[in-house]
């Protein structure tokens, strides 16, 4: 009900549904629907292929930065696909309407694209046609990426290839262009090409013929990384670490999620959350013992677990209550830390030489100003 066109492709219309009835919650759902011609679906076996593929793939997915597929419907005429609605457009009209993106932002953009494909590697799942306008963002403000439209999509594991000619040309890698056996890597020459057109506001092949295009993508030239954007050693790094044309020199998957611009391991995540949580716990545990300098330690790290994980929350009411968690932890952590101050003037070392014992100590704000 209240369908409206917010996208298409070559045989599909992407629009926008809200729900006829409101759920429990009095909330009426808003989704995206992605309806597919079926003639043309059936036309011929690769269109048939990507549906079928679409559909299998992402209801084996479930990630927050890959778009959640709730359910698929037909009838004679059209497959439904109703999906989870994006509210910020694509990367691709994001990058138009402010011509290049900082370098913070791209990088909190790459990360997110870097968990998705951390995630679909672990399924054995290759993109096939990673490009901005394939990365839905969830709104305009402060925004997540989700990506989107797994039509091209297959099952690749580690060391398997395949050879069949499929992706969007301006960000196909070199080897399925010369036709030959590809794996899953042909992900990361996309995201390198990504990368380039976030910190440079286009593509680093531009041409208005396609042989011309081609041409340039299987050249020998090295790269050209424009001078005049200021761009830190670490993502110039990455860039040249994905943008490599021989797929056996290019970044390994390892390389890519361990490298410090992504630096996959330290990004925010769900485990950080529950860590922060554990610690949470063991802190009260510590204090119910008395061993009130344990739980400032322990209180302290969670917090700092807690901080980093604010950029996981979307603005809202969710995140608000965060902020909200995070405010009662310091307050908690600073009402502790002032009950040890009798017993620390009593015990201060009296020479200058004995306060390396005391370096240690953990220092938490005992006013919040301002968490972003």
């Amino acid at each position: 009900n209240g369908f409206l066109r917010i996208g298409g492709g070559s045989f599909s219309t992407v629009y926008k549904g809200i729900s006829a009835s409101p759920a429990a919650n009095g909330v009426r759902c808003t989704v995206a629907i992605k309806c597919m011609d079926m003639r043309v679906a059936n036309a011929s076996k690769l269109n048939s292929d990507c549906v079928v593929s679409e559909i299998r793939i992402l209801k084996t997915l479930k990630h927050r930065n890959i778009v959640c597929l709730y359910d698929f419907q037909w009838d004679k005429k059209n497959i439904y696909l109703i999906m989870e609605y994006c509210g910020g457009g694509d990367l691709a009209s994001f990058i138009r309407q402010h011509g290049s993106l900082p370098e913070a932002i791209t990088r909190r953009f790459f990360r997110q694209l870097a968990a998705a494909l951390f995630y679909m590697r672990a399924m054995n799942i290759a993109h096939m046609d990673l490009k901005p306008q394939n990365i839905l963002l969830t709104n305009r403000q402060r925004p997540f990426i989700k990506i989107s439209d797994f039509g091209l999509s297959q099952y690749l594991k580690k060391d398997e290839s395949a050879s069949s000619f499929r992706g969007s040309p301006l960000y196909m890698a070199p080897e399925i262009f010369s036709r030959q056996k590809y794996d899953s890597r042909v992900d990361l020459w996309s995201a390198g090409v990504i990368l380039y057109e976030c910190i440079y506001g286009k593509p680093p092949f531009t041409t208005e013929s396609y042989e011309k295009l081609v041409e340039q993508i299987l050249s020998h030239e090295s790269i050209k990384y424009p001078v005049d954007v200021r761009l830190s050693f670490k993502c110039l790094d990455l860039l040249q670490g994905l943008l490599v044309r021989n797929p056996h020199h290019r970044m390994k998957f390892e390389e890519f999620f361990a490298h410090p611009f992504v630096d996959l391991a330290r990004a925010p995540s769900a485990s950080q959350l529950k860590s922060a949580d554990e610690l949470v716990i063991k802190a009260r545990q510590a204090e119910a013992q008395n061993n009130i300098v344990e739980a400032v330690k322990l209180l302290t790290n969670a917090i700092q677990l807690y901080m980093g994980c604010l950029e996981l929350f979307e603005e809202g009411e969710e995140k608000a209550r965060f902020r909200e968690k995070i405010k009662r932890h310091l307050e908690h952590a600073g009402h502790l830390k002032d009950s040890l101050r009798p017993v620390l003037q009593e015990q201060q070392p009296r020479s200058l030489e004995a306060s390396s014992e005391w370096a240690d100590y953990p220092q938490v704000r005992r006013n919040f100003c301002t968490i972003e």
